[in-house]
């Protein structure tokens, strides 16, 4: 059980979390129940840009708990003062000696976060196609992750810093961090062909709700229980065939929680199977089946 209070101290309010009544940080509360929300606004990981995709990455393996979150929370904290002193130095107002202590801090946090990123992709780029295949059942989709620090095997502190290194000069004219997990990418392919660049909305629809799929499962498998999966208004632009494997997919899982507001684009066997609720002048009201 997870409660959060606030308590007024002056003009600001300071959160408390507690986790089965013991006080816990608010880092520590990601991955207590762990969720997949499947919405309309999903499309954008196809067509969004590179920061969406790589927040899928990052909210999927801060639920798998470990070291992640705080390697991402301490990456993003050394980014920001680095990229300061980048700024400063451009106009003249720091030294390049200072990088130094901020270039060490920057490779470390960053190689744990794109080793988990990477032992992730491992699993994630079968059960996507696997998902794909499932919900679309004619065309091959194949996700990458498109990295800024080349690297053979398995990125490492030094492959960072061979990267920062090489990029020193540019760095110096934008005033900023050009490599690093901050700007890397996943790469969605379909048939060999990019999907940012070629996809039908209707295939882009299927491709994020794969993704998302796929993050379910992941979860799963890592955690050992599965997620509650909510798919909030995701039937609307799907055909009556998709609409009833999406539904298979969602009631695979034990918790699955699926709103719509149009009962007819739910297919009358998963109507009648499912607990309904309405939402009506702000109040939840539970249906009873005619």
């Amino acid at each position: 059980c997870a409660t959060a209070s606030g308590i007024q101290k002056g003009n600001a309010v300071q959160k408390r979390i507690r986790v089965n009544g013991i006080a816990r940080r608010v880092q520590d509360l990601v991955g207590t129940l762990s969720a997949v929300l499947f919405t309309a606004e999903d499309i954008e990981l196809i067509f969004g840009s590179p920061s969406g995709r790589r927040r899928y990455l990052d909210i999927m393996l801060s639920q798998l708990g470990g070291r992640y979150v705080g390697s991402l929370s301490r990456y993003q904290r050394v980014l920001t003062q680095r990229n300061a002193l980048l700024r400063a130095i451009r106009e003249g107002k720091g030294s390049e000696t200072e990088l130094a202590y901020w270039d060490e801090s920057l490779c470390n946090e960053g190689a744990a976060v794109l080793g988990a990123r990477f032992d992730a992709m491992a699993d994630l780029r079968s059960l996507v196609a696997d998902a794909f295949v499932r919900l679309e059942a004619v065309d091959e989709l194949d996700v990458s992750y498109v990295a800024t620090a080349d690297f053979d095997v398995r990125p490492t502190p030094q492959t960072l810093a061979d990267a920062l290194d090489a990029s020193r000069g540019a760095e110096r004219g934008a005033g900023m961090t050009l490599v690093g997990p901050h700007r890397d990418d996943l790469k969605l392919v379909m048939n060999g062909v990019e999907m940012a660049k070629h996809a039908s909305r209707g295939q882009a629809r299927l491709a994020a709700l794969s993704l998302r799929v796929a993050e379910a499962k992941l979860l799963e498998a890592r955690r050992g229980d599965p997620p509650v999966v909510l798919f909030d208004d995701v039937l609307s632009e799907l055909d009556d065939r998709r609409r009833d494997l999406v539904l298979d997919e969602a009631v695979a899982h034990q918790q699955a929680i699926v709103t719509t507001a149009d009962l007819a684009q739910v297919p009358a066997h998963h109507l009648a199977a499912a607990r309904r609720l309405r939402v009506d002048e702000g109040e939840v009201v539970e249906e009873v089946a005619a």
